[in-house]
């Protein structure tokens, strides 16, 4: 998402010319010191690691079921890849979490600008 995306509304300007640099501004700010907290980083790659380790988990159950003979050894495999899946399904919520957070942060900082904005034209 770019603030050229976000100039055009219509052919109406969201944001005056001296928001938009300042909205630039904190947005090169943000990206300079890390604009995603720690945790935020590594969330989404927790969430990342998690989803390939569920993967290599259900993929190693799946072959080593068809090579199991005994049905006990059948079920092991089986409650082992559906650990894995629970994995992949809490990895993937982390990531998306991380994602949707990244995005919001954004969006509110571009909704306070453009209330700001409004404010001084109101004046």
């Amino acid at each position: 998402m770019t603030t050229t995306d976000l100039d055009s509304h219509g052919g109406n300007d969201l944001m005056s010319a001296q928001t938009r640099g300042d909205f630039q501004q904190e947005l090169e700010r943000l990206r300079a010191t890390g604009g995603l907290g720690s945790r935020d980083k590594l969330a989404g790659t927790l969430g990342l690691l998690m989803c390939l380790a569920a993967a290599v988990v259900v993929l190693l159950c799946f072959r080593g079921t068809g090579a199991a003979s005994d049905l006990r050894d059948q079920m092991e495999m089986l409650v082992l890849a559906l650990f894995g899946v629970g994995l992949a399904v809490v990895g993937a919520a982390l990531y998306v979490v991380s994602a949707l957070q990244r995005f919001f942060r954004f969006w509110l900082l571009r909704l306070v600008y453009e209330q700001r904005d409004l404010a001084r034209r109101a004046d």
